[in-house]
């Protein structure tokens, strides 16, 4: 793993807000449903925070669409539990891998957009990278019976639903640095 640290860009599964919790509804509902007030919660104070009109109903509405894509997404990825074997955790590939791994993104438009102009010759040159958990990119999910690939599951999703899962993952990293009001809001829905 040491040559882990020169590589620039590190790709992994994702991870879902509750983990495997969502296969179990029946026995894991109260802790899905304090999950799902924690995300109302926290939208709910993004649009307040950007002076941005609410709306109880859709944003209970846009939540849900969110944990459905969790759920589905939760059948994917591999249990924290069975990830212990560095050498499988350890993909050292290069940065045009990834169009193959998951075309459904142009990764080169990707990179140049998130990234400032100092950097783009970096992403043209195919660096290396690492995949952590490259069995994730090629697995299957079984949806409503039937079976997905991550591609084709993510194709199935409403950009829309898509767009509001990565702004939610993007702003909960971020939490600690929010405010007082987000870390309220975290330790209100722990003790729910």
């Amino acid at each position: 793993m040491k040559r882990r640290l020169g590589c620039l860009c590190v790709f992994d599964q994702t991870t879902p807000g509750l983990g495997t919790f969502y296969l179990n509804k029946e026995a894991h509902g109260k802790k899905i449903a304090a999950y799902r007030q924690l995300i109302i919660d926290k939208v709910t104070q993004f649009l307040q925070d950007a002076d941005l009109p609410k709306n109880e109903k859709k944003t209970a509405s846009d939540v849900d669409e969110i944990i459905d894509l969790e759920t589905k997404l939760a059948n994917i990825t591999v249990v924290e539990g069975d990830r212990r074997n560095p050498n499988e955790l350890y993909n050292l590939r290069r940065l045009s891998d990834m169009q193959n791994l998951m075309p459904l993104v142009n990764w080169t438009r990707y990179f140049h957009s998130i990234s400032p102009a100092v950097v783009h010759d970096y992403f043209a040159s195919n660096p290396e990278i690492i995949i952590v958990e490259i069995d994730f990119m090629r697995r299957s999910a079984l949806t409503d019976n039937e079976e997905l690939e991550i591609t084709d599951l993510l194709l199935s999703i409403d950009p829309r639903v898509i767009t509001n899962y990565v702004y939610l993952q993007y702003a909960s990293n971020w939490d600690g640095e929010m405010g007082e009001r987000y870390e309220d809001i975290n330790l209100v829905n722990n003790f729910r």
